[in-house]
């Protein structure tokens, strides 16, 4: 076990020395890994950012660490805000002869 509240949507570093997660309270999670022999140690869950990723659609996660696990691609969920007010132009074609 690598977390300590739990986590979703786990990803490997490429290089397999840091493992990704999303805890229960929507932190991005780093754990630092290492196998020796036939020991398997982790270290302590770090969390990187807050994230609002929209859940994945066919099982699999929502994110991707790039290979050195510096930067991620994230399918977030946009803001909520008021939509916006439809705007109806009349005559438009009257424009477009000038």
């Amino acid at each position: 076990m690598v977390s300590i509240n739990g986590g979703t949507m786990p990803r490997w570093r490429a290089d397999g020395k840091e493992l990704f997660s999303i805890s229960p309270d929507s932190k991005l999670m780093a754990v630092s890994v290492s196998v020796n022999g036939n020991n398997f140690e982790a270290g302590s869950p770090n969390p990187l950012f807050d994230v609002r990723v929209s859940p994945p659609i066919t099982g699999g996660t929502s994110y991707a660490p790039t290979r050195d696990g510096r930067r991620f691609l994230m399918n977030a969920l946009a803001e909520e805000s008021a939509p916006s007010p439809a705007v109806v132009v009349e005559n438009w074609t009257a424009a477009l002869k000038r």
